[in-house]
């Protein structure tokens, strides 16, 4: 039976292909950006892999700064930093490169440079008053969907607790999903984004919010990460295999920002706040006993 009323926000422009972080540079001057804020895992800038980035930035004669303050479970004061430092740039576009933690730092750091203040003041609903600077997500996993949501996720370092800024002006404004860029996922960081996409459509799809566009996208994604998640899994370089799982994220983050999620994630957010344990593995933990 089709849900009555419901409302679906897609303000996110989606560019997908193995290569597509080609166009990053085009991107950013589509939104008419013109100096960069670069958001980016701090194991990517280690391991040498952020000149898939970088390489078509500088092609165009982008500047750009990096900020690679980023923990797995972020506190606020990360964004807050960033900001500092991207009003300091003079930064008019952020992107954020990794996975959901860059993403959201990135997202929230844009709406502080044009809404001001720090970001505890932005914990809740409804709470940004003006559009940020635009920001284009560059996700280098498959899990947490944050390219395409109104979301972004802190620990309050005062309280210990973990929740959100959420509003539509989180949304950004584009996402390159590469698959390429996701090869390098060791297995174990593979199996938690994994689970916690699976989490994302699997909660979604049984929602009490859920409607018709919704579950197209939670059936679609859970399809495809039960046929690809153990062959990204085995084979980091099956890029098939990676390609569906970026795609599967994308649909799950889709699904949990039309209708929501549930019970999993609502005791897996404490744990992550109270004892550091990264989101998709208490996902993981959480989800045979809340499925049984």
């Amino acid at each position: 039976m089709i849900q009555s009323q419901f409302t679906v926000t897609q303000p996110t422009q989606i560019q997908f292909g193995a290569g597509a972080i080609a166009n990053l540079a085009a991107t950013v001057k589509s939104f008419n950006g013109s100096n960069v804020l670069l958001v980016v895992d701090p194991g990517l800038l280690k391991a040498g892999l952020i000149s898939p980035i970088t390489a078509p930035l500088k092609k165009a004669k982008i500047p750009f700064t990096v900020y690679d303050k980023v923990d797995p479970e972020p506190g606020l004061k990360l964004a807050d930093k960033g900001t500092k430092i991207a009003k300091k740039a003079k930064c008019d576009c952020v992107v954020g490169v990794g996975g959901g933690s860059a993403m959201d730092v990135a997202k929230a750091i844009a709406i502080l440079i044009t809404n001001g203040g720090k970001a505890v003041d932005y914990l809740g609903l409804g709470l940004i008053k003006k559009p940020g600077v635009p920001k284009i997500m560059v996700p280098t996993s498959s899990g947490t969907g944050a390219e395409v949501t109104f979301t972004a996720v802190f620990i309050n370092e005062k309280t210990g607790s973990k929740g959100g800024m959420n509003g539509d002006p989180l949304y950004p404004e584009a996402t390159i999903l590469d698959p390429k860029l996701t090869i390098s996922l060791p297995p174990h960081v593979t199996a938690f984004t994994g689970i916690d996409a699976l989490t994302h459509a699997l909660e979604a799809y049984t929602s009490t919010q859920a409607h018709t566009i919704s579950e197209m996208y939670s059936l679609e994604a859970i399809t495809l990460i039960a046929d690809n998640l153990p062959a990204a899994y085995a084979n980091g370089d099956n890029l098939e295999a990676r390609s569906a799982m970026l795609m599967g994220s994308l649909l799950g983050g889709k699904a949990l920002a039309t209708a929501g999620v549930g019970l999993v994630h609502a005791m897996a957010y404490p744990m992550g706040g109270m004892f550091g344990i990264p989101h998709g593995l208490a996902n993981a933990v959480l989800l045979p006993y809340v499925v049984d």
